[in-house]
């Protein structure tokens, strides 16, 4: 988890700290069927969040990126 102690706010989060990659399928009536690769990294700096960076790609083209924070109450 990096060499930082969690925030206590955090703690309950602690199992998604790294990085979790996956396969999926789209499918959507007006184009053709596409598979897909997910990865997720969840990372921590002590505060009381976690960040994140979400990034599809097909092959080895980037096709969608997401950023933003995740609390716990």
């Amino acid at each position: 988890m990096g060499g930082m102690d969690l925030h206590p706010n955090t703690v309950a989060l602690a199992a998604l700290v790294g990085t979790w990659r996956g396969h999926g399928h789209g499918s959507y009536p007006t184009i053709t069927d596409f598979d897909y690769a997910d990865e997720w990294t969840f990372s921590h700096s002590g505060k009381p969040f976690l960040g994140f960076v979400q990034r599809t790609r097909i092959g080895e083209t980037p096709m969608h990126t997401e950023s933003g924070y995740l609390r716990s109450p």
